[in-house]
């Protein structure tokens, strides 16, 4: 007791240093091109992502001095880098002259120079028309050229940056400023910081002074990864508090008191509290998926005590043979209990062989929460025992009258069980092929938030995703190469594109500038001789556009607008450093994100390096892809080393093979059951599939090494089954406490876990009894035969005890 009192302190100051990642990128090893690039954005942004501040409902003017009240203090926190809430369209747009080709900027100079030939040979004294036709004054005019570039333009970045200078939509009454903090997205530390910073910094403005209606909310990629947080947080608290509770009232009600139930989960709390310890030396951090291993383990982790309490008090005789039977019931029901707890841990070893860094990392911690607590109970039970014994406490022998008269029906009308299961069984088997696989990560996302609802109103504002794709490159060269090809897969593809718009540094700062300056300077110099007071109306407005047009200088990456440049050459500047790919489909369908990763990815470029496409969707991508290819490994790996487990504790490949068929069945069960319930598998609970396999095998091994002991089916019924029913529920109790929770995904793993608990228990109380008991009687040496109580023992029991 005093080394579990140190393992325990030890354990508990580990697990203080536990934190909780919610973020997508921690499902995938660190080691993924996907995750390497996404980090690479990072450090060339300065962080990916905004804290989006969406106002509404006021006059579309109170809109916008909200907004430059709003943007004039936010920019001076010490964290923001910028804030963006107008389009750069007017900067573009005085450039208007550099994006033409050379050709074109010559036929807008030899047109000017027409009209000012024109109008010095009117003023010549010596000029004399030879011609009789008077076809007027040559006009300015360029709208052709116009018409060329603006269709060129559609459907392009520039193209969205036109229109009101502000991020708005008058109509609605809406506008959104996006906030660009200095620091990482990764950090949630700090994430949670400057989100806070920053909403304060907007509750000291005084809404009501800009008008009565005006309403702030929150969104963009740092709000919405504060809120995930704080619901997944809540969600650990009270999955973990219902499951601790649950489970004490269920040991409460099966053992009849609260001295046996206490002494049940003391030994598992140690083994949970030493799963966290050593979590923290192995991994540092807890995953959306491993945040609730604990509820999970203290169901799993339970089965263990019910089973060796309940066959020590079967055992007890009195306080001199405390320890002898301690010594019998770890030597029989113990041998059961760890046979049971190794196959259930080789189900979750099989997962940590996985490259999905979520099938891996809960693999493991639920194969280190298992040995932590069969060693906790295989020591600290006995002792807490012999403690308690030695201070008068004795336990109470728990027979259940039900289990007896289960067991006695089972040896002498199984038919009945048998109909019962397979008007269950046949038609759940015959649709477990139906069950389909939902790739949609809106399903495994909170999307009910109020920050994740604003994201498609925050994209119609800009025009176009938040968060595009980044393809990195080094050069103007690889960057102009890579905007070239994307277009080509885009044309390629048509509509059926994932592809929305490109854009790249080479693009939004045009080449050959200095030539073209010498053309646009001649331009400017032949506009200052026209007489604007000899033109036109219509001719006077485009003189006037044309030489505010040539007054522009040459301009590089550093002269864009901060957010323009951050975005395209990042915060070094570097020329032409990434291009940018907005999509045109909702990557949360995780088919569109495997699409959209194809048709961006392997990009040839001329230095001969490969591009890398870096943002979060390229996250979501590998996901999908990597549940394809490990899911059926893991499954096929789970049974091969269950069944190889079974038959090297069990000895004989007979037990092992009847010992797995509730597995086996139960999970073809399950897929059927969760099939006509409307439920599907996704990337999030398939991670239960192979975990249930080897639960499935718990109730098998129990019923099968009873029987073989005793030879006697009404015995091992009555000894085993209440247990192995015990046993289910209260596992079902730690996956059922997810329901509870808000996060769906969470919500999908815990409606596929107890089905698939649900359905292993009809195999191992009414299948599997029937089968040994039909072995028994066919003279088949699976099992050996033992008496069989017959007819008139079962009639006179009942009268028995009806008198």
């Amino acid at each position: 007791m005093a080394l579990t009192a140190l393992w325990v302190v030890v354990s508990l100051a580990l697990a203080r240093g536990l934190s909780l990642n919610a973020d997508l990128a921690a499902l995938l090893p660190e080691s993924f091109a996907s995750v390497q690039d996404l980090k690479t954005l990072e450090k060339r942004l300065g962080g990916v992502g905004y804290v989006a501040v969406m106002a509404s409902g006021a006059p579309p003017i109170e809109l916008r001095r909200f907004a430059d009240k709003a943007a004039s203090q936010l920019v001076h926190l010490p964290e923001v880098a910028r804030v963006d809430y107008q389009r750069p369209g007017s900067f573009f747009s005085d450039r208007a002259l550099y994006y033409l080709d050379q050709e074109d900027l010559e036929t807008i100079k030899e047109r000017v120079s027409h009209r000012v030939d024109w109008e010095l040979s009117q003023r010549s004294d010596l000029f004399l028309s030879l011609d009789d036709t008077e076809e007027g004054p040559p006009r300015i005019d360029i709208s052709d050229i116009e018409e060329k570039y603006q269709a060129q333009r559609k459907g392009r970045w520039l193209d969205t940056q036109q229109g009101g200078s502000y991020y708005a939509d008058d109509e609605s009454r809406q506008l959104v400023l996006l906030v660009k903090p200095n620091g990482p997205s990764t950090d949630l530390q700090y994430v949670r910081k400057i989100t806070v910073q920053i909403k304060h910094e907007i509750s000291t403005l005084d809404l009501a002074s800009f008008h009565p209606d005006l309403r702030v909310d929150f969104g963009g990629s740092f709000t919405k990864k504060v809120e995930q947080q704080e619901i997944i947080q809540a969600d650990l608290l009270l999955a973990t508090a219902t499951a601790t509770g649950l489970v004490l009232l269920y040991l409460i009600a099966h053992f009849r008191r609260l001295s046996a139930a206490l002494v049940v989960l003391a030994p598992l709390l140690v083994g949970l509290t030493a799963t966290h310890g050593l979590v923290f030396l192995a991994f540092g951090q807890l995953s959306i998926l491993t945040a609730f291993i604990g509820a999970i383990l203290l169901g799993l982790g339970i089965d263990q005590g019910i089973h060796l309490l309940g066959s020590f008090s079967q055992r007890w005789t009195g306080t001199e043979n405390a320890e002898a039977a301690v010594r019998t019931t770890f030597a029989g029901t113990g041998r059961a209990v760890t046979i049971a707890a190794i196959t259930t841990l080789f189900g979750f070893a099989a997962l940590g062989v996985s490259e999905f860094r979520a099938f891996h990392e809960f693999g493991i911690i639920a194969a280190l929460g298992i040995g932590c607590i069969v060693i906790a109970y295989s020591t600290c039970l006995p002792a807490l025992i012999g403690v308690l014994v030695a201070r008068g406490w004795e336990p109470h022998a728990v027979k259940s009258r039900l289990t007896s008269q289960y067991g006695l029906l089972m040896a002498s009308r199984p038919a009945l069980p048998m109909a019962l299961f397979l008007l269950v069984a046949v038609p759940s088997v015959a649709l477990s092929g139906d069950l389909g696989f939902n790739f949609d990560f809106r399903q495994l996302s909170p999307c009910h938030l109020p920050s994740f609802r604003m994201d498609k109103k925050i994209d119609k504002l800009l025009g176009h995703s938040q968060t595009p794709i980044a393809v990195l490159t080094e050069t103007p060269e690889d960057s102009a190469a890579a905007l070239a090809e994307l277009r080509t897969r885009q044309r390629q593809r048509g509509k059926k594109s994932t592809i929305h718009l490109v854009a790249s540094g080479s693009e939004i700062v045009p080449d050959e500038q200095e030539q073209k300056y010498f053309v646009i300077a001649e331009l400017a110099r032949q506009l200052r001789r026209i007489r604007p007071t000899d033109l036109s109306e219509s001719d006077r407005s485009r003189y006037d556009r044309l030489k505010k047009l040539a007054q522009a200088k040459p301009f590089g990456p550093k002269d864009l607008p901060e957010s323009v440049r951050q975005r395209f050459f990042g915060s070094g500047g570097d020329s032409g450093s990434m291009a940018l790919v907005f999509t045109a489909v909702d990557l949360s369908d995780g088919k569109n994100a495997s699409r959209f990763a194809r048709e961006v990815r392997g990009l040839k470029l001329p230095s001969g390096k490969a591009a890398s496409a870096a943002g979060s969707q390229m996250i979501l991508a590998d996901i999908v892809d990597l549940v394809r290819r490990e899911t059926p490994r893991v499954l096929t790996g789970t049974l091969v080393l269950v069944f190889l487990c079974l038959v090297l504790m069990l000895g004989r490949l007979d037990l092992a093979l009847l010992s797995l068929l509730p597995a086996v069945l139960g999970l073809a069960m399950t897929f059927g059951l969760s099939y006509l319930c409307g439920f599907e598998l996704n990337s999030l609970n398939i991670v239960v599939v192979p975990v249930l396999f080897g639960l499935g095998v718990d109730g098998g091994v129990h019923l099968v090494t009873r029987m073989a002991d005793t030879k006697n089916l009404e015995t091992a019924v009555a000894d085993t089954c209440g247990a192995v029913t015990g046993a289910l529920i209260t596992t079902g109790i730690g996956f059922g406490t997810l329901l509870l929770a808000d996060h769906r995904g969470l919500n999908s793993l815990a409606q596929i876990a107890v089905l698939g608990l649900a359905a292993n228990l009809l195999c191992s109380v009414l299948l599997l009894p029937s089968v040994l008991l039909w072995l028994q009687r066919s003279g088949l040496r699976f099992v050996e035969r033992g008496p069989v109580p017959s007819q008139p023992t079962l009639h006179h029991t009942t009268k028995s005890k009806k008198r």
